[in-house]
């Protein structure tokens, strides 16, 4: 009976193994230790008060990513005013910004001049419903409302790049 007992609870453990490991390929997190490589990675572009808001394939092109932001205020559970941020993503040289939200927007290969320039930061929000993860940003004035309309990043699978596509049902 001793024996039975001992190979229930192994079983129980790897099972609870198993189903840690395979949980979702993104997650949403929060600030991390100094020694991650993605954190360090972040803090160097944006300083330490960068925030790592999801990891994971966020592009769905096999690499790890995270979106690295610095908060001025989250808005609701996937909406914040931030003041700048971006996409970083692991590549075989190491960490690299792939989408860049400073006072304009640029990706790996260009200047996303849909969006225009901004001394205030952006209202960014995401979906993690579906992969890739969809981002979507606006303009923000002062005080945290949104300026221009609503903008969605799309991966270009093709050239390895995010573009803007106009998303037509949001407005302001």
């Amino acid at each position: 009976m001793g024996k039975f007992i001992f190979l229930i609870a192994i079983f129980i453990c790897t099972m609870s193994l198993i189903s840690c490991q395979n949980n979702e390929s993104v997650k949403k997190t929060d600030k991390s230790s100094s020694s991650d490589d993605a954190m360090s990675f972040a803090r160097k572009i944006y300083g330490d008060n960068v925030y790592l808001l999801i990891r994971g394939d966020l592009n769905s092109n096999g690499k790890p990513d995270a979106l690295a932001v610095v908060i001025n205020k989250q808005l609701d559970e996937m909406r914040y005013w931030i003041q700048r941020g971006g996409v970083i993503e692991n590549t075989d040289d190491g960490w690299k910004l792939i989408l860049r939200m400073d006072d304009r927007v640029s990706s790996t290969k260009s200047m996303l001049n849909e969006i225009p320039e901004t001394r205030y930061g952006y209202i960014l929000s995401f979906s993690m419903e579906k992969n890739p993860v969809t981002l979507k940003a606006a303009t923000s004035d002062a005080k945290g409302q949104a300026l221009s309309e609503e903008f969605v990043f799309k991966w270009d699978e093709l050239d390895n790049t995010y573009m803007i596509q106009k998303n037509e049902s949001s407005s302001p």
